[in-house]
This record gives C-alpha cells, sequence and structure tokens, in this order.
C-alpha cells in the first residue's frame, strides 16, 4: 500500500511538472516607440516676458545624454502668442550653462503679461502644430509668514538632534465663492552659487501646487511653505525645513485649473502608489504635444530671516 501511495506521488508530481513546462512558453513582449510628439514647458507671468522650453521625446530605454543635453532641445521652430487678438512671435535664443552644455528658449521681451488676460500659445516645427491656452488669474497675495520650531522627537524620518530647523508658514484669505489655484517656489540666500546657471533661482517643491477647497472665502491660518532641494544644499534629505539664521525669499503664484491639474497629476505619476497600481496620466493643456503652457500671477516676498 505504501508503494502504491509512492507511486501516485511521483506520477503527480511528474505530471505536475509535464504541466508546467508545457505551459512555459517565449512571450515576446514589443514595447511601442515612444511618440514624436514635442514637450512644452512655457510661462508666462504677469510683469514678465514669456519664456518657452520645447525639447523632443526619447524612445523607451534610450539614456539621455548629459554630455550633449543641446540636442535635446528643439530649435528652429515657429512659435507665437495671440493675446487681445494680436498675433506676437517669440524668438529663439540660446544661452550657456556650466560644463558646455546649452539650452534653447523662445521669449519676447516686448511682451509682458498681465492679470486677467488670456495667451494663446502656437507652435510649428518638423511637420507638427501645437497650441495651447492659458490665463493669468487676479492675484491672491499672502499676508504674512511665521516660523515653527520642528520638534524632532514627534517628526517622522527627522533624527533627534536637529533643534534648528523650522517651517516656514504662510498666512492669507482665500477668495470666496471660486475654486483658487495656488503654487510656490523658495530658495535662500545661502545657496547662490546652487543656482548657478538656472533660469531662477527659485525652486519648488514636489508638494507646490494645491488648492483649498475646504477654505472658500475663509483666512488661512499658516499652512506649510515647504523649501526645495538644490545643487549641493546642506540640509541633504531636509529640504523642506529652514535653519536658523537662514534668509529665505518665497515666490507665491495664483494659477489656473490647467496648470494645478497638470502640475498634481505629474508629481503623482512620478511619486506612484506602487508597483501593482495602474499609471497616472499626466494632464497636458498642450494639444498636439505634451507638457504645460502656464499662466501666472507672482507676487515675490524677500529677505524672510529665521529668527
Amino acid at each position: 500500500m505504501s508503494s502504491g501511495k509512492n507511486s501516485l506521488s511521483v506520477l503527480l508530481i511528474s505530471l505536475f511538472v509535464l504541466l508546467l513546462v508545457a505551459c512555459e512558453r517565449e512571450i515576446t513582449i514589443k514595447l511601442p516607440d515612444a511618440d514624436n510628439k514635442i514637450t512644452v514647458e512655457g510661462y508666462i507671468e504677469n510683469d514678465s516676458f514669456p519664456v518657452v522650453i520645447l525639447t523632443k521625446s526619447l524612445p523607451y530605454f534610450q539614456s539621455l545624454d548629459l554630455n550633449n543635453l543641446n540636442d535635446f532641445f528643439v530649435k528652429g521652430a515657429k512659435v507665437e502668442v495671440v493675446v487681445d487678438n494680436d498675433t506676437v512671435p517669440l524668438q529663439e535664443f540660446t544661452a550657456s550653462q556650466p560644463g558646455g552644455n546649452s539650452f534653447t528658449i523662445y521669449t519676447n521681451p516686448f511682451l509682458i503679461g498681465q492679470a486677467g488676460k488670456t495667451y494663446t500659445l502656437l507652435i510649428e516645427s518638423e511637420g507638427q502644430k501645437l497650441s495651447a491656452v492659458t490665463t493669468i488669474p487676479d492675484l491672491v497675495p499672502l499676508d504674512s509668514f511665521s516660523f515653527e520650531k520642528v520638534d524632532s522627537t514627534n517628526t517622522i524620518f527627522l533624527p533627534e538632534g536637529h533643534d534648528s530647523l523650522y517651517r516656514l508658514l504662510g498666512y492669507f484669505r482665500d477668495p470666496a465663492g471660486q475654486t483658487d489655484y495656488y503654487r510656490y517656489w523658495t530658495s535662500r540666500a545661502s545657496m547662490k552659487k546652487a543656482y548657478e546657471g538656472a533660469l531662477s533661482p527659485y525652486t519648488e517643491n514636489g508638494n507646490s501646487a494645491f488648492k483649498f477647497d475646504l477654505f472658500d472665502g475663509q483666512y488661512v491660518n499658516g499652512f506649510w511653505i515647504q523649501g526645495s532641494k538644490v545643487r549641493g544644499d546642506s540640509l541633504a534629505d531636509h529640504e523642506e525645513y529652514f535653519k536658523l539664521g537662514d534668509t529665505i525669499s518665497v515666490k507665491w503664484g495664483t494659477i489656473d485649473k490647467a496648470q494645478y491639474e497638470f502640475w498634481d497629476t505629474y508629481i503623482n505619476n512620478l511619486n506612484g502608489s506602487g508597483p501593482f497600481s495602474p499609471p497616472i496620466i499626466v494632464k497636458t493643456n498642450v494639444k498636439g504635444g505634451n507638457g504645460i503652457w502656464a499662466g501666472t500671477s507672482a507676487s515675490y516676498y524677500t529677505n524672510i530671516i529665521v529668527k
């Protein structure tokens, strides 16, 4: 009887192995080529001229040569902005960066953004036609700032002993009867060298685009303005905080819905929500391409010192 059981076990195991072998087949997955759409990164602010950067798409698994970044930019494009039924051409400029690289932008120093106006971006390049529309909203200013000392004993991932770190808090009144969208940028005077070669000394944190649905018409009594990491930042993993003695500048902007949705989905896509979660589609307002054409009503607050 024991011999029969052993024979049956061997037979079952053999059948199981044969089943696995029979089910095993070579599967070839053909990844689609990356689309040849142009990616737009364009901005226009109140009291400032537009800046448009056009870049090329890369095929899957193709590495980007950091030693030849200038080939990544789209050159020779026809770029125009339509405002108040006037069509204004943008000129192409190439600027050098440290390390021998360069980047190409399209701009016109005589086109100055104004709050309340709508701007249509038109692009023609290599047989492609792209368009996007944005509006510069009315500015919702900040009232004031304060600092809150970080309690390292109650803060996750913050080692004990960082007693000189502070949160920067902002205060303002959200307008009633409408949904407003905001974005902010920060810079530190101590990191001046880290901003060399950048278009702006202001950098954003991944959580910097937001809205206050629950504060319609109410006073926002202290929201966290997180710092952002820049090259050589000694704060390393604690870039959202500021140090005692830091001199901070804040760029505060009111943005439109399309820009908010772009940054919200873009950051969520970067962060991801797990290997088994479906990919998050980044929302774009660019027809015929990818990216964002963003209108912002901005104000600047400087010499904010952590005391």
